[in-house]
């Protein structure tokens, strides 16, 4: 079940890096790269904290638990967070550099895509803690 889990998590991050690097259309090579490397690391850091806030108290009967719940949690919600995020700034970014686009309405893009994000970032934190007391809960129920 673990493998598939993981094959997943594999394939949920080349579409999101794929979808980004399509979407970034007359950026040069490198400039993809940087900026998908540097937005997958900070929405990975976004989705870490969150993971950590979202599992204030949750008492797991093993701390052992802890590490790998909230890794396997960061692997999944990351390509998640992205195709919320990243694809999307990535898109205008786009259309900045190839000049379809103006700064205005640039900025009024990316505040939108921001406010989603924010609200997304709120709806996933139920989530996750939900996540994380399930767990606890077949847990416990298995012992």
């Amino acid at each position: 079940m673990s493998s598939i889990i993981y094959v997943v998590i594999v394939i949920l991050f080349l579409v999101l890096i794929g979808w980004t690097w399509n979407n970034l259309e007359s950026v040069g090579k490198n400039k993809k790269i940087a900026y998908i490397l540097i937005s997958l690391i900070a929405i990975t850091i976004i989705t870490y904290i969150l993971c950590a806030i979202s599992q204030v108290g949750i008492e797991y009967e093993k701390k052992e638990m802890v590490v790998p719940v909230r890794n396997l949690l960061v692997a999944v919600f990351t390509p998640i967070n992205g195709f919320i995020l990243m694809q999307y700034i990535a898109k205008i970014l786009g259309r900045i550099n190839s000049g379809t686009i103006d700064q205005k309405t640039a900025k009024n893009k990316f505040t939108i895509i921001l406010i989603i994000f924010i609200l997304a970032i709120i709806i996933e934190y139920f989530y996750l803690k939900d996540i994380q007391s399930g767990i606890i809960d077949v847990y416990n129920n298995l012992r």
